[in-house]
């Protein structure tokens, strides 16, 4: 049986418990290239847009070393007459030095081109209307191809946005493309036949300073995709980066209406990522701070101004990193049904049986974010309380769990943090009734 998508995240690779830093970036380490930052910086103030190109003369991000895959996707758009750019989070990492999980590229060739072009080339369809192509090759191995996006209707009249039809959804300008995309670090490009990086809106100043900017207004690209308000927070866990000031007086003024808007489809997609990865008390941290974890997690919101349970959460998501490091399956459904514990005692306050509890829990969680019934099943066994655990037996279980933990492994080691909270959390509730 393949298991969903939720039930089989699970650690590739080890992280540190060690503060975060930024990887070593060769590219920041020379100080021509830092010259031609600082200077486009300068004429971004002004302009707003402005071509900055990284030759490849300068830096050593060479295409010898990408997939063999990328370059032949690459080697045939440009042989049919077509530009071929890696663009987004690819770029993104290859700047920071650190692995890239996916290789995606852009193109001036539309849909109807790179079908002619590509015969096993498939397409998705998101809600602006888009289509993005993707082919999948032997191992599974998928590269993203997909046409230069037009800037959004909705960006009309924004400050420095060049003129645009907006009625077009696909552009052959890059800058354009740039422009709707969602962040500076996320709008820049790499052009495979020149070794040229490319960067129009700053991103490679701001992915130097760890600053997350967008790309236009704040306000602006998180209204027009809601979603991008949750790629900001996993981004700025991620790499332990500063919101820019607009970005964050807008979270802090609209992020809880913002979040409300975002499809259970969506959070499906979207919200696992921040209990996962090995940077969920960077995530939940940024959540409190914002107050959007009651609107993530809607039955914590009765808790959320508790210092107990704030302080539980941030234990549960130290535990939750260090699983992530042992390479649990199953660890995004664990780490919210963990957090959602207290919330089932509370409904058993009011006299729910604990299945009864659990079903209105995970009725309200699935609300907000889809699941399948297979995931809801195993949510719900997780939410469920094991009346025969105490403290003392739970650690003797727990002598074998330093190897590889099993979810049910999993499940008990976050349990012990539980029942501190819940031994120390009685003054707290009873000052807030």
């Amino acid at each position: 049986m393949i298991l969903s998508r939720l039930l089989m995240y699970k650690s590739p690779e080890p992280t540190s418990y060690l503060p975060r830093r930024k990887p070593k970036a060769p590219l920041f380490d020379r100080e021509d290239i830092n010259r031609l930052i600082d200077a486009h910086h300068e004429r971004l103030e002004e302009y707003g847009f402005e071509k900055l190109i990284i030759p490849a003369k300068l830096h050593e991000i060479l295409p010898d070393s990408f997939p063999a895959n990328v370059k032949y996707v690459a080697g045939k758009l440009n042989d049919h007459g077509f530009c071929a750019y890696l663009c987004g989070g690819t770029v993104r990492d290859l700047v920071q030095n650190t692995p890239v999980n996916d290789f995606d590229l852009v193109t001036d060739a539309t849909p109807e081109e790179l079908k002619g072009i590509f015969d096993a080339v498939s397409f998705h369809r998101i809600p602006a209307g888009h289509e993005f192509g993707y082919i999948e090759f032997d191992r599974h191995e998928i590269i993203d191809v997909c046409t230069m996006v037009n800037i959004p209707a909705a960006f009309r009249g924004e400050k420095h946005v060049p003129d645009f039809d907006p009625g077009a959804l696909y552009s052959k300008e890059l800058l354009f493309d740039a422009l709707q995309r969602d962040f500076t670090i996320n709008s820049l490009y790499y052009d495979i036949r020149s070794g040229d990086i490319i960067d129009w809106v700053g991103g490679l100043y701001d992915l130097r300073e760890g600053m997350i900017r967008a790309s236009v207004s704040a306000e602006t690209t998180l209204r027009y995709d809601p979603r991008r308000l949750l790629r900001a927070i996993r981004f700025k866990s991620r790499f332990a980066f500063s919101f820019a000031e607009d970005i964050d007086t807008c979270i802090r003024k609209f992020g809880r209406s913002l979040v409300k808007r975002i499809s259970p489809s969506a959070m499906y997609e979207n919200l696992p990522d921040m209990f996962y990865g090995g940077y969920t008390r960077s995530s939940v941290s940024t959540l409190m701070e914002y107050h959007m974890l009651e609107c993530l997690l809607p039955n914590t919101e009765p808790l959320c101004w508790n210092s107990a349970y704030r302080e539980y959460v941030m234990r549960t998501a130290y535990a939750v990193d260090w699983l992530y490091d042992e390479g649990t399956v199953g660890l995004p459904l664990l780490a919210m049904a963990a957090l959602l514990w207290p919330a089932i005692d509370s409904l058993r306050a009011q006299g729910k049986t604990a299945q009864e509890a659990a079903a209105k829990v995970l009725e309200s969680q699935r609300e907000v974010m889809s699941m399948s019934d297979e995931e809801a099943d195993f949510m719900v066994h997780a939410l469920l309380p094991d009346e025969t655990d105490d403290e003392e037996s739970l650690i003797e279980r727990l002598d074998h769990v330093f190897g590889r933990p099993t979810f049910e492994d999993a499940k008990g080691m976050l349990r012990l943090n539980y029942m501190k909270y819940s031994a120390g959390s009685d003054n707290d509730s009873e000052a807030g009734s």
